[in-house]
């Protein structure tokens, strides 16, 4: 169960012949931590070989040798991933031993001849990252146990994969479980948070609860066997139709990730948005649009809309952190290449205190209406506390997500306390301008963030949103040179540049780059103004 060894931590042990390491996966080392490389002998478990050759740091022992033997504790760390295949065999384990899946690390079963047996695993959640464990038909244990870091009096969202007994969880302090009730918010256009009937006695797979303790730890769940399955099938989580009067409070549905791995919402077929809970407030994120992998044990809102009953999530698209972080990065490639849409131009807003940040988002397009529709609008759930931003349509409905036609778009917000507040546009598909109608002031949201004085309050009538017809922005660009340009971490992604001729210019008019095929151009966070041929816009770099 060691996790690290430290630099020269065997220094001057210049007699060191053998070492033997009985760890799962390569521990962290240094560089100096042994000073025997070059002439002492590694052994390493048969089934950890791989791994260690590969390590930068084990590897520069001169001599791997393999030996057999058997675990009584494993662990995986390090935010590393272990795979059992055919080529590595199984885990060879003594009869009751114990694994742990530290946060961010993962346990991958591909092994199809042999059945791997243990008494119980356990999966660490740091609160950031989760441990991952993705399982076929001859995984098997007798306890799956979850710790997960929980924060004294802060509500947690979660959901479990499997049928978890009250009476196996415990946490520090006092500490209580919710449920949300779709259909009392659609009677009342609010509300839904309700305490566990009495006389629960268990929380039920796939559905969405809040957990909250007056004391911060660990909050251990263990799951036995009798309601373990480590080979799901794909899962399909149903959703209940609840009719309202105002369409944003309607077939409101609170579940969760079925799976005790990561999940790429893209691979769920749903298209329409899902509601989170990002730790500090409710944020909405929509599948195609957003680059959004669930966490095991995560709870998320959604709506139904019609003519869609459940949302699916195949067992095949079952990631570890480490998978997940990396097809986020495929994608995010992918989608900057791409470029944008012009049928769907999205623009994303945020508003700051300086500490706390807020989000939301307009989609203009001219195929959508300027009302409520459940297939792509994001209703705004408020947090008290910290500042939140909103848009509106003509009945002030309260969007996080606003798809419309094109026109002007009030901008609302809550200031939690008196002083200052900047609107930024993070992302912005076409140019835009900020309206300040209680100072008279327009503001071009392409030079940067917009910083202003604001008592405590909600404010619906202070902004606007309004196009800036007399700027070119990246879709004009895309669609008069064929050039798409999208700005991406560190830079701008460039593709379909052929013959054309590129510059990139400061604000200052000082020329900072001239691209001559596509790819990432880097640049440091601010506003260019890019030309391609005769066309100019400007461009910002997050």
């Amino acid at each position: 169960m060691v996790t690290s060894i430290e630099d020269e931590a065997f220094d001057d042990c210049s007699n060191l012949k053998d070492v033997w390491t009985y760890t799962l996966v390569p521990q962290s080392i240094g560089q100096k931590t042994f000073n025997t490389y070059t002439t002492a002998t590694l052994h390493i478990q048969k089934t950890s070989h791989d791994p260690y050759y590969w390590d930068t740091q084990w590897s520069q022992f001169s001599l791997l040798t393999e030996f057999e033997g058997t675990y009584s504790q494993w662990l995986i760390n390090n935010q590393t991933d272990y795979v059992i295949d055919d080529h590595t065999g199984v885990i060879d384990t003594e009869e009751g031993a114990t694994g742990e899946i530290m946060s961010g690390s993962g346990l991958i079963s591909e092994n199809e001849n042999d059945d791997q047996q243990m008494d119980e695993i356990i999966i660490d959640d740091n609160g950031s990252e989760a441990g991952s464990v993705i399982g076929n038909g001859h995984l098997w244990c007798n306890w799956l146990q979850f710790l997960i870091d929980v924060v004294q009096s802060k509500w947690h969202f979660f959901s479990f994969p499997y049928r978890v007994k009250l009476s196996d969880i415990t946490c520090e302090g006092s500490w209580l479980f919710r449920y949300y009730d779709g259909a009392a918010r659609a009677e009342n256009g609010g509300g839904g948070w309700k305490n566990l009937p009495a006389g629960t006695e268990y929380l039920e797979p796939g559905v969405g609860y809040i957990f909250q303790s007056n004391k911060g730890g660990k909050l251990k769940i263990r799951v036995s066997k009798d309601n373990l399955d480590m080979n799901p099938a794909d899962q399909h989580n149903a959703m209940t139709a609840h009719s309202a009067e105002n369409a944003q409070d309607a077939s409101w549905n609170f579940m969760g990730n079925p799976f005790t791995s990561y999940f790429d919402i893209d691979h769920t077929g749903y298209e329409a948005p899902i509601t989170i809970w990002n730790g500090s407030s409710y944020e909405a994120v929509r599948p195609g649009d957003d680059n959004y992998h669930l966490r095991p044990f995560q709870a998320f809102f959604v709506q139904k809309p019609e003519g869609c009953d459940d949302i699916v999530f195949p067992k095949d698209s079952r990631e570890t952190y480490n998978q997940s972080q990396k097809s986020a990065q495929d994608k995010a490639r992918r989608k900057a290449r791409r470029g944008v849409d012009a049928e769907r131009l999205i623009v994303n807003l945020t508003l700051s205190d300086g500490t706390t940040t807020d989000k939301t988002r307009v989609v203009f397009n001219d195929k959508k209406q300027n009302a409520y529709e459940l297939d792509c609008d994001a209703s705004k759930f408020m947090t008290s506390g910290v500042a939140q931003l909103y848009t509106m349509d003509a009945r002030r409905v309260q969007y996080a997500i606003n798809e419309r036609p094109n026109g002007d778009v009030p901008v609302g917000y809550v200031a939690p306390t008196a002083g200052t507040y900047t609107i930024e546009a993070v992302r912005m598909d076409k140019p835009m301008l900020l309206k300040d109608l209680e100072l008279g002031i327009t503001f071009d949201l392409a030079n940067g963030a917009y910083e202003f004085e604001s008592a405590a309050g909600t404010f619906a009538s202070r902004f606007m949103l309004v196009a800036n017809d007399t700027a070119t922005g990246i879709a004009d660009i895309r669609t008069k040179t064929g050039v798409s340009i999208m700005p991406t971490a560190g830079g701008l992604c460039v593709d379909g540049l052929g013959g054309s001729a590129m510059s990139i210019y400061s604000l200052d008019g000082k020329l900072v780059g001239e691209p001559t095929s596509d790819g990432i151009v880097s640049l440091q966070r601010g506003t260019y103004v890019v030309s391609v041929g005769s066309t100019t816009a400007k461009v910002m770099v997050k």
